[in-house]
């Protein structure tokens, strides 16, 4: 049995919106520790996030953004007043996006419903999307993992939006969690085979292969994956 793609579920932090632009104001405020700053502050909120969820004890993901920062400073010892905490933590309300991300999701939303599903907290989702000028091209939504109580890579995350799109678990889902460094291939794919259907895509299927093999190898195996799907 195959199914058409019915729907594009992005992930916002690093596929759409590039973390590391707060470099910018933690060189500002900071200078020679900026792009130190911005590594450990990220590894460190996405650490905080698998752990909450293992251990089952959820803190949005504004409270896990904090403690990943202050982690962070400690760590690198760098001393910060709450004034420059607060430039910091702001700076995820106006994430730069990545530059070809406007003409790539203009593409895609005229084919079909776009949503994103991330462990952002709604209220920085909604700060960065709408900072963004994007928010018209997810017709599908902008979903945050907080009502699941759970982050990525929980199954329950990940029901919100099958939910949201109507895609019920008892059925082959048809949307895809396309990653930063996947997005190319998957793109590049998506334009040349408008009618492409597909089987079963596992959500972590693109960022797990990127881990397994690489950046770059990862590029060219998920694009040989992408098509050698049943159309």
């Amino acid at each position: 049995m195959t199914h058409e793609i019915s729907a594009l579920v992005f992930d916002a932090y690093g596929t759409l919106f590039d973390v590391h632009s707060v470099t910018r104001r933690a060189e500002a405020l900071f200078p020679g520790q900026g792009a130190a700053l911005s590594a450990a502050w990220r590894t460190k909120q996405l650490e905080y996030s698998w752990l909450r969820t293992l251990m089952d004890r959820y803190e949005d993901f504004n409270q896990v953004t904090r403690s990943a920062l202050e982690w962070s400073l400690a760590s690198l010892g760098i001393t910060a007043g709450d004034e420059a905490r607060r430039a910091l933590l702001d700076e995820y309300r106006r994430l730069s996006a990545f530059p070809d991300v406007p003409a790539a999701l203009a593409a895609l939303a005229a084919q079909r419903p776009l949503a994103i599903l991330s462990n952002g907290h709604p209220e920085m989702l909604d700060a960065v999307v709408d900072h963004s000028g994007l928010r018209g091209h997810f017709r599908g939504g902008v979903l945050s993992v907080h009502p699941a109580a759970r982050f990525k890579p929980d199954p329950a995350v990940y029901r919100l939006a099958e939910d949201r799109l109507g895609m019920p678990c008892r059925r082959p889902i048809a949307a895809t969690i396309i990653g930063r460094a996947q997005m190319r291939p998957a793109l590049d794919h998506l334009a040349r085979n408008s009618d492409v259907r597909l089987t079963r895509i596992v959500a972590a299927l693109f960022a797990a292969a990127a881990r397994v093999f690489g950046n770059a190898a990862g590029f060219r195996r998920i694009g040989h994956m992408l098509r050698r799907i049943p159309v």
